[in-house]
């Protein structure tokens, strides 16, 4: 099934833009846990380099190319994270983040498995996403939250409980009601796609909790044609 099918799109997914007179630059900080960090996908051994790959910077490297934009990336996720450790353990790390890279996008893509294995209560999930979204948008910056890349958990031993988790996310972020609070469910996206392709979901799978190097692509193909559909075009920062 196409791509455009799949985020009910018939126009083009991305459109380069053409002919400005400067390249528009644009922020992006992303915050999640090891597979927003880019876990198991080419390169991920690397990460002393400072590289790690992953969907989300696939995606915002195709949005950039396609839209003739450069975009500075700071991606601060960390394995094991979640919302609730980064408003504890990691108090401040994300506000910092904030007031001294000053982003103009901020894309929040929680894995949820470090949700579900401790059993997060749904309520505190919720709260604390809603504090991230207040916090971005207070420093001035757009919010993309994105549901994650399906996984082998997703259709096995996790199977009825993260779509739960996946619906807080989800609802979370839709009652802002904000036009630069913009909800992408991933997570939906790429199961129909797997589903429509009749290739397993193991061919994606880098272990139980992380897609492999194909399963980025193929998350950050389908996350960069979401993003697009709902960009909204920003002025380049003094």
């Amino acid at each position: 099934m196409a791509l455009s099918a799949l985020v009910g799109l018939s126009a083009p997914l991305l459109h380069p833009i053409h002919g400005h007179a400067q390249t528009i630059h644009r922020r992006v900080l992303i915050v999640g846990g090891s597979a927003a960090l880019g876990w198991k996908d080419d390169g991920w051994r690397a990460w002393r380099t400072g590289w790690h790959g992953g969907y989300i910077e696939r995606a915002i490297s195709v949005l950039a190319r396609s839209r003739g934009e450069k975009y500075d990336v700071q991606n601060i996720s960390i394995p094991g994270l979640n919302a609730t450790l980064l408003a504890t353990r990691f108090k401040g790390r994300y506000e910092a983040s904030l007031a001294s890279f000053h982003p103009d996008i901020v894309v929040i893509s929680w894995g949820l498995m470090n949700d579900i294995r401790p059993r997060t209560p749904f309520g505190e999930l919720s709260k604390r996403l809603s504090q991230e979204i207040h916090e971005a948008r207070t420093n001035g910056a757009a919010v993309y939250v994105v549901t994650p890349p399906i996984t082998t958990a997703s259709y096995t031993f996790y199977r009825d409980i993260e779509p739960t988790y996946v619906k807080t996310v989800l609802n979370t972020a839709r009652t802002c009601r904000e036009s630069e609070v913009h909800v992408v469910d991933l997570f939906h996206t790429m199961e129909r796609f797997v589903e429509s392709s009749g290739v397993s979901y193991k061919a994606y799978e880098g272990d139980a909790l992380h897609p492999n190097h194909q399963g980025h692509v193929l998350a950050g193909d389908l996350l960069a044609a979401l993003m697009n559909y709902q960009f909204v075009s920003m002025a380049k920062r003094a």
